[in-house]
């Protein structure tokens, strides 16, 4: 049996829109309780001994701001402030005679201290540095994700498509480590966006069958009409053995014999370079029928 774990982080840009309601305090808080246990408790596995392995889909937004000076040193602050508002509370509760209060302001003024030290001298601040480190001692496997996060069955031009995805590739490259698998806003696939993947020297996609079922009905004839099983959540593209792959909670996954050659394009698939077992050869990866939201009928109301 084989078990995958896929990690998702995603916030939009907030550098510099305020600390306090709201502003980056979203982004804090994601660093401060997501980011920072995560890779303290890989880490720490790693230099163990053991190996684990998971996949890591980061947005480029967040990766952008997690690498910039001016959100690193908002961080150390937010984190300061949020300590002073601990330790009032601690004192509030110690005064008080809150004896469960009083142990839960100390459990939590030392979980937020040992964040805030892991972040300035065990991470040197730079979150995206130590990920790339991870990546390179395989322990995490980063996945491409859309530049802007735009949920990819919206976007009416193929151009569009292909220019999310290669500069999202192009980000994640330049911070973290070159991905191999992309991981789709919403889990969101239409027609198309395999193929631009392909062209991308991507190997793998992961989507939501259920984005699938609009379309069945104007599938053209030689579509493989399989049935979803009801406990299949994700159905990914899986560029080594070129067909679409159902997985499941289960982690079985049933082969679904891909269209057939004469049904597609007439345009010549791209090709990207597989290495299965050590032999290095071209697996041909050919697109599907474009597609747009009118003819799929998104974004229409109709009032009754």
């Amino acid at each position: 049996m084989h078990v995958a774990f896929l990690m998702l982080a995603h916030v939009p840009y907030l550098r510099r829109a305020g600390r306090r309601p709201r502003g980056e305090e979203g982004l804090h808080t994601l660093v401060a309780q997501g980011l920072l246990p995560l890779l303290e408790l890989l880490g720490d596995l790693h230099s163990s001994g053991l190996h684990p392995r998971i996949g890591l889909a980061c947005s480029p937004l967040l990766v952008d701001q997690l690498a910039d000076p001016v959100v690193q040193k908002h961080f150390v602050l937010w984190m300061h402030d949020a300590l002073a508002r601990r330790e009032a509370e601690l004192a509030i509760a110690e005064r008080d005679g809150d004896h469960h209060g009083a142990y839960l302001g100390r459990f939590y003024l030392e979980w937020g201290r040992q964040r805030l030290r892991s972040f300035e001298e065990r991470f040197q601040r730079n979150l995206p540095r130590a990920i790339r480190e991870l990546a390179a001692a395989r322990v995490i496997e980063p996945l491409a994700v859309p530049a802007t996060y735009a949920y990819l069955p919206l976007l009416g031009r193929e151009e569009s498509v292909r220019a999310q995805i290669e500069q999202g590739v192009l980000q994640i490259t330049r911070h973290l480590w070159r991905p191999e698998g992309l991981w789709l806003p919403g889990a969101g696939w239409r027609p198309g966006v395999e193929g631009a993947a392909a062209d991308a020297g991507l190997r793998y996609l992961v989507a939501d069958p259920s984005c699938c079922r609009p379309h069945r009905r104007r599938r053209p004839s030689g579509w493989p009409d399989a049935a979803l099983p009801p406990f299949s959540p994700t159905r990914i593209w899986h560029g080594t053995s070129g067909r679409w792959n159902w997985a499941t909670p289960a982690i079985r996954c049933t082969a679904i014999p891909p269209m057939p050659a004469a049904r597609w394009p007439a345009a010549a698939p791209p090709t990207i370079p597989i290495t299965p077992c050590g032999a290095r050869r071209s697996m041909p990866i050919t697109s599907p029928p474009r597609w747009s939201p009118r003819r799929a009928g998104v974004g229409r109301t109709t009032w009754r």
